[in-house]
């Protein structure tokens, strides 16, 4: 994931005359730092941790903190897949095969990124459903549990 900014500005960069590219290789760019972000947030998280000399109740609801940060990290990425995935294929087949694939009426254009897009957050929906969704729904639980045992 960490090379794909720099490609995807360097594809930019290389292909700056059509308005399209400039565009959708700003959004895979933004998309792509947000990210990053997250995943550099998430590491300073466990980074922080103090297995040795942390109570374990509370290591315990540092490390569910860690698993709810996890799961929403998930949920961004399966929101922003799709435009990363589009973003960055019609950036490559231009700048590297020079297929431009964006010349096409915009009608068709539209219709085409809509119905990729349309199926990929089905597919990535399904998946998170499967199964991140009952992840979600035991760290919920254990959150609870913890809150119940701290009250005794």
């Amino acid at each position: 994931m960490r090379f794909l900014p720099p490609l995807a500005i360097w594809g930019t960069v290389r292909i700056s005359d059509n308005i399209l590219y400039v565009i959708a290789g700003t959004v895979f760019t933004i998309l792509s730092v947000i990210l990053l972000g997250m995943y550099l947030r998430k590491y300073i998280i466990v980074s922080k941790m103090d297995f040795y000399r942390t109570p374990v109740l509370e290591l315990q609801k540092k490390f569910l903190k860690y698993k709810q940060y996890h799961n929403q990290i998930i949920k961004t990425e399966i929101l922003t897949i799709p435009i990363l995935v589009l973003s960055l294929s019609a950036i490559t087949l231009k700048s590297v095969k020079n297929v431009d694939i964006l010349s096409v009426p915009a009608q068709n254009l539209i219709t085409t990124y809509s119905f990729a897009l349309i199926v990929g957050y089905g597919f990535l929906f399904w998946l998170y459903k499967s199964f991140y969704g009952k992840r979600l729904k035991n760290i919920n639980d254990f959150i609870e549990e913890l809150k119940e045992f701290e009250e005794k």
